[in-house]
């Protein structure tokens, strides 16, 4: 009897909940001034990330995949010019994507799905090393990355091998402050929404996992005084580096009003080094 009750019991339990992991792949040293509107003449550290999330019904899911293993040997080849002469870009052997969540006990052939921000060198560059997995792009995102090629920070030479499945926003549901929204596992756990501007296809993700909550900005913020102030990014690289200024303003101030209406939601901005020594986030990060 108590053998049956137990595997009663155990029957009765729920699935256990999403797991979720921040993948740090690199780091940058740049300017504050760089980054946010009012910042200053001191180095800030940044780093590049990726983000995966183990669901129990729809598998491993990745979102970005940072530089490939040839950035850690070779900046020059990848993200190459004018990038690696922009920024001091610091990677070490085995730290891509692919090599890194083998540390959690999962190989590349197990990641189920690949979703982006966006397109840019320094979020889909071990796009390949996932080629069993399905990959969604936002058609916009896709189609520009090949018409605007290296000059603005795409590497269509990387993207060419990659076959995904392309999509759009429809017309609804809203999503807080955001007026349309894709549930992407159909159960929440995923939510994209539209945050265009910094490229034409930019897309944010609100992720469920347990009974914690993270919104992934991409690089419609790139630290957190960018969406807290809000403060945009710095005049040289909001001149340079935004694909339409006025689109990311209005997303910025989307990604702010959610900020300022969901106290409980992690925000985690695209390429803030603070991250790393967040107390909140040390057990999901993957060192």
């Amino acid at each position: 009897m108590a053998d049956e009750h137990g595997s009663r019991s155990r029957q009765a339990q729920a699935p256990p909940p999403p797991a979720f992991y921040i993948i740090p792949v690199a780091r940058i040293s740049s300017r504050d001034l760089l980054v946010r509107k009012g910042g200053s003449l001191r180095r800030k550290e940044l780093g590049v990330y990726c983000y995966l999330l183990r669901h129990p019904s729809q598998g491993t899911i990745l979102i970005d995949t940072g530089y490939p293993a040839l950035t850690a040997s070779d900046p020059s080849r990848y993200p190459g010019f004018p990038a690696s002469m922009l920024m001091k870009i610091t990677m070490a052997r085995g730290d891509e994507v692919s090599g890194k969540i083998q540390r959690i006990g999962i190989r590349p052939e197990d990641v189920s799905m690949v979703l982006f921000t966006h397109l840019h060198v320094d979020h889909m560059g071990d796009t390949q090393a996932f080629s069993s997995a399905r990959i969604l792009v936002h058609s916009k995102e896709w189609d520009t990355a090949f018409k605007k090629g290296r000059r603005h920070g795409f590497r269509p030479d990387f993207l060419a091998p990659i076959v995904p499945e392309t999509f759009d926003f429809p017309a609804r549901p809203a999503y807080g402050p955001f007026e349309t929204s894709i549930d992407v596992l159909g159960d929440g756990s995923i939510v994209a929404v539209p945050t265009p501007g910094h490229t034409a296809g930019h897309v944010s993700y609100m992720v469920q996992a347990g009974e914690k909550s993270f919104f992934l900005t991409g690089d419609a913020a790139w630290v957190e005084e960018n969406y807290t102030v809000p403060s945009r990014k710095g005049l040289f690289a909001h001149l340079l580096v935004e694909e339409d200024r006025g689109a990311q303003r209005d997303s910025l101030a989307r990604v702010h009003s959610l900020y300022k209406s969901h106290p409980d939601v992690c925000f985690l901005s695209g390429h803030d080094g603070r991250l790393l020594n967040d107390p909140r986030l040390a057990p999901h990060i993957v060192r």
